[in-house]
């Protein structure tokens, strides 16, 4: 998860079906003629704009993205630029732009190099690449940062966490075709605040709707052939649907933009439709399209035309010399037929019954071109590349160059003695050695004597390690017997003034009860004969994967043990806004994208406030809260996060421990700056048991792992065995709790689920969810924060369900406690829940990810 914005706008849009545009457009970009010029494009395809209407173009051709500021004459090359290639600074053909704002990114589709790419906006010398061997055509991102990938390779639809290479499928993925599961080459997809997709089907002429979670999507534009009547489309491109459903559609062939009112038959041509051409109201095959938040409709022109497109994709041109060559050339020029850059097709080239074959790929604008060295003849290209002389008849597959007899015998030569020595070599070694581990003895016996060495070391260390530990329980034992002692002397004197006066009330009883547990409390860990408590011997750096305890120090504000919670609990449905709600932003007032929460013992709230890279302190009643840890803008440096994710307390050192996700480190905050106390890892939710390990939720490797407070390594104890939907797996877990018999709680976030992983055990199983993603009451749809009471039923965050949902223990569905109303700003509606936990009174406080607040809803009395 993260919180990347995209400028759709589509829900500050004021458009209804009556909305009109000017027909004449204005040209903002380009229009100097195809060439690689600053005031030039050359095949603009997919477009954004950040919100001060710059625009952001993928020129095609010019293997580059350029960024348009408003109302200026010429732009600026902010990707790329430096030829088509595979670098790091390079693009090669790109086909669509969208911006990361909080990053100051642009990610980007590089189709022929099959990735995905960050580029920084400003002074960026070089691309990232975040997702590759992907056949990339439009982007689009969600209100949770989840990318989605058109993927006109493969007919499909994929949705990637940000920093995944293995994405979700969420429409097509069934082959090629025209069934309702299936698409015909996506060009363009739009992701609304439900996350339903739309895609345009460009092959099968049609606009698709995948409503999230579904196996079949529904038509929603088009799909009745190819044709230009109103109920059809002929290769749709770019595609936006406003916050009314209304589909907005750029109909490429027919030169058109088409509105498709929700539930139409039809559409209606809003702008173009006059028939391609360069005049004013002409559009010439429309692909991007944008809307901005003031309506205005932004639409790149490329020059493709449908029917030259079709003849040269399927059918083969045949030229039997250079002159008839010439002649097809000249006569693409003067017809103007213009090709589809994307596709390919084969030129046969015949003379003297040699066939030589060269597959293109069509990089052309305006006019066709072809260099006659890039179309050459047998005779041209049959030269031996060594000797430079004819003929060059044999052909190297592997190095694609043409040698004469004598030097290709000379090359076979050169490849067997490079194997040998690359390959054959190397393999004998690697077989000598494994057949010497046949027998150890003959090997050096260094290793079992540092065996030997560790065991000494080791005994000794555990020696010293149990005889502080011994003394550490008696000074502990005496400490907590004299502050209970003293505690209780004064209970007692308190009971012989009210017994002499017979002077006490209901009150006094209940005050005097609740101090007498607390005692009880303290000293019932040294009493219990099942205790887990125990002191931490963190002593010389013993590497075991276990340690003897004897008491824990680490308290964490779970109160699962002493929550009035039961089956039949039930909450006030109007929640009260006490953290936030001011709207997304960095002032003390507000919060941007809250994550995780927890809760002290006073009501005081600690809050991961996400997009502002800080930690906020929110006291009971208060209308704003206070930075605690962080907000000195995204870093890495000690006094810095980037984009925290969940926050929880360590009251014994009286500190904050921090997930630091995107420096991939888990921190303790004491006052001023943070100590790193786990690092290079995908950190995401933390919990702590009653004996002081932490847990962190690993949401890039997929597992959970427990770790002793102080060091690096970590121990599995749920997932690991890397990213799917079986038992023993997870899918980008987000939040962790822990019960009292130290069971693991999971939410298994893509899995759509929560699982249980028992201490110890190989695989989890199921206790709520897991029945695909769904609005169903035995379904979840993206899980987030989780919270487990003393009977093991489990409270969940449905994030993208909007509702917090309580599962019994065994029970085969969930029943809806707060929220389900849908998304909404409203007291009784959710919108993103992602952290959640109780206070003592069993209060459910709920951080609202996309309404930039925290909700508290309190318990129903008498129930």
């Amino acid at each position: 998860m993260t919180s990347i914005l995209l400028t759709s706008f589509a829900e500050n849009l004021t458009l209804n079906a009556n909305t009109k545009w000017v027909q004449n457009g204005v040209i903002i970009a380009g229009g100097n003629g195809a060439g690689s010029g600053m005031n030039q494009l050359s095949i603009p395809l997919g477009l954004c704009t950040d919100g001060n209407q710059t625009v952001y173009i993928a020129d095609y051709l010019n293997h580059r993205i350029m960024e348009w500021e408003y109302g200026a004459t010429v732009g600026r090359v902010v990707a790329g630029g430096k030829g088509g290639g595979n670098r790091n600074d390079q693009l090669n053909y790109p086909v669509h732009a969208i911006i990361d704002r909080d990053r100051n990114n642009l990610i980007i589709s590089d189709y022929i190099n099959k990735r995905i790419v960050r580029w920084p906006r400003e002074n960026g010398t070089g691309g990232e690449i975040i997702i590759s061997n992907v056949g990339c055509w439009g982007l689009a991102l969600d209100d949770v940062g989840f990318i989605y990938i058109a993927d006109y390779d493969k007919h499909e639809v994929r949705r990637y966490r940000m920093g995944e290479n293995q994405g979700s499928l969420v429409a097509g993925g069934n082959g090629a075709g025209t069934g309702l599961n299936q698409l015909n080459h996506p060009r363009y997809v739009f992701v609304d605040e439900d996350h339903s997709i739309y895609v345009s089907d460009d092959s099968n002429h049609r606009v698709m709707k995948w409503t999230e979670g579904a196996k079949q999507g529904i038509i929603v534009a088009g799909g009745e052939g190819q044709g230009n009547a109103f109920n059809q489309l002929s290769n749709p491109y770019g595609v936006f649907v406003d916050h009314s459903g209304t589909v907005y559609v750029a109909d490429g062939s027919n030169h058109r933009i088409v509105r498709w009112c929700r539930g139409a038959t039809q559409g209606e041509v809003i702008v173009g439709g006059h028939g391609p051409g360069n005049k004013s109201n002409e559009l010439n095959i429309p692909f991007g399209l944008l809307l901005d938040r003031e309506g205005n409709i932004y639409l790149t022109l490329t020059t493709f035309q449908s029917f030259f497109k079709r003849f040269l994709t399927y059918e083969q041109v045949f030229a039997s010399d250079k002159a008839s060559l010439h002649w097809l050339t000249d006569h693409l020029e003067q017809n103007r037929f213009l090709l589809d850059p994307t596709k390919y097709f084969t030129f046969e080239l015949c003379r003297k019954n040699q066939h030589y074959f060269k597959y293109h790929h069509y990089i052309l604008h305006n006019s066709i071109r072809f260099s006659e060295k890039e179309m050459a003849t047998v005779a041209d290209s049959s030269l031996c590349s060594v000797c430079n002389k004819l003929p060059g008849k044999r052909f190297c597959i592997g190095c694609q160059k043409y040698f004469c007899s004598k030097d290709f015998k000379e090359h076979e030569q050169q490849l067997s003695i490079q194997f040998d020595n690359e390959i054959v070599r190397p393999h004998d070694e690697l077989l000598d050695i494994i057949q010497r581990l046949e027998n150890p003895d003959d090997l050096s016996s260094d290793l079992f004597d540092q065996i030997d060495q560790w065991k000494k070391i080791t005994i000794s260390k555990v020696k010293n390690a149990a005889a502080r530990a011994r003394h550490d329980l008696i000074e502990l034992i005496d400490k907590q017997r004299t502050t209970a002692s003293t505690h209780l002397n004064a209970i007692t004197k308190e009971i012989r003034s009210h017994r002499d006066e017979e002077n006490f009330l209901e009150d006094d009883i209940v005050r005097l009860r609740t101090k007498l547990n607390k005692i009880q409390k303290v000293l019932e860990q040294f009493t219990r004969k099942d205790t887990k408590r125990a002191i931490i011997a963190t002593n010389d750096q013993i590497d075991w994967d276990r340690i003897i305890h004897i008491q824990g120090k680490h308290k964490i504000a779970s109160f699962a043990r002493n929550l009035p919670l039961n089956k039949n609990t039930k909450w006030i449905q109007n929640g009260v806004t006490i953290a936030g709600g001011s709207g997304g932003g960095s002032r003390i007032n507000q919060l941007s994208y809250p994550v995780g929460l927890c809760i002290d013992d006073d009501q005081t709230i600690y809050i991961a406030d996400y997009s502002n890279h800080r930690i906020v302190e929110w006291a009971r009643g208060a209308t704003m809260g206070r930075v605690v840890a962080g907000g000195s803008e995204s870093g890495s440096r000690r006094d810095q996060f980037s984009y925290p994710t969940d926050v929880i307390i360590d009251k014994e050192s009286n500190s904050l421990i921090i997930s630091d996700y995107g420096n991939r480190r888990v921190v303790r905050w004491s006052r001023e700056n943070g100590e790193v106390i786990i690092s290079n890892v995908g950190c995401w939710g933390l919990t702590v048991d009653d004996v002081g390990l932490i847990y962190i939720a690993d949401c890039d490797k997929h597992e959970i792992r427990r770790y002793q407070m102080g060091r690096n390594q970590g121990t599995i104890v749920a997932g690991g065995n890397g990213v799917g939907s079986g038992l023993n797996q997870l899918n980008h877990p987000t939040c962790v709790f822990v019960d009292q018999d130290h069971s693991v709680y999971v939410s298994d976030s893509n899995n759509h689920r929560v699982m249980k992983w028992i201490e110890g055990a190989k695989q989890g199983i199921i206790v709520a969810g897991g029945q695909g993603s769904g609005n169903s009451l035995t379904q979840l749809s993206s899980p987030y924060g989780v919270f487990v009471d003393h009977s093991s039923t489990i409270y969940v965050a449905d994030g993208s369900n909007h509702r917090i949902i309580r599962w019994c223990h065994g029970a085969t569905q969930g029943d809806v406690i707060v929220g389900g109303y849908g998304r909404g700003n409203q007291s009784n509606q959710l919108n993103i829940p992602f952290g959640l936990s109780f206070d003592q009174e069993g209060s459910l406080y709920v951080s609202e990810h996309s309404n930039h607040s925290v909700q508290k809803f309190e318990i129903k009395k008498n129930c």
